[in-house]
């Protein structure tokens, strides 16, 4: 009796074990799908923080690039307006200098 009543006590814990076993398996599963899941989402969360900051980035680059050309142009205008007013003030002081030379020689 007692053999029959433990056989049965064991094979009662066998099978509890393994229903157990088989629910961990299966909240495990679960759980794990859940997080790749939550993983999955988080990346793509991610990534698409990444793309908008890019985006921003990027029309701030183009921002930055189009006033740098407007600087060169400036730069390139007032190089040649320097050039051209050095030029006209050789041009006056050479008018000068013969005006000079023209007034001693009429003088």
């Amino acid at each position: 009796m007692l053999k029959l009543m433990d056989e049965k006590l064991e094979k009662s814990e066998t099978s509890m074990l393994k229903r157990m076993d088989e629910r961990f398996e299966k909240s495990e599963a679960s759980m794990l799908k859940r997080m790749d899941e939550k993983l999955a989402e988080s990346e793509n969360l991610i990534l698409d923080e990444l793309e908008r900051t890019r985006n921003i980035l990027e029309k701030q680059i183009s921002r930055v690039q189009s006033d740098m050309d407007e600087m060169k142009q400036y730069y390139r205008i007032t190089r040649l307006e320097n050039s051209n007013a050095s030029m006209l003030l050789k041009i006056t002081e050479d008018l000068l200098r013969r005006v000079e030379v023209l007034e001693r020689g009429t003088a």
